[in-house]
């Protein structure tokens, strides 16, 4: 397991990126209360088999401290197999 930290502003959108190293592999989140989705993004190479790019553009509705588990998963059988965490520190605009 991993863990990178952000700050970011409440209602400003954010981007985290994570790569899989094989195709048939898939970050997951479940976002937790205060934190929305907006978008799931995959970038795949042109060649079976190579690394995808997921790009999960999010935002916190709340200001306060989110830990973020995305969860790497093999598409075909659903084994979890590596987790990272990304520590968000959503502020109001003002502070």
């Amino acid at each position: 397991m991993s863990e990178r930290a952000l700050t970011v502003v409440v209602g400003v959108p954010f981007d985290v990126e994570l790569v899989a190293s094989l195709a048939e592999h898939e970050w997951q989140l479940a976002a937790p209360p205060g934190v929305e989705v907006i978008s799931r993004i995959f970038r795949r190479s042109a060649a079976a088999g190579d690394a995808v790019e997921q790009l999960f553009h999010l935002r916190a509705v709340q200001a306060r401290r989110y830990e973020l588990t995305f969860t790497l998963r093999c598409r075909a059988a659903g084994t979890p197999l590596r987790t990272e965490v990304v520590a968000v520190e959503a502020r109001d605009a003002a502070a």
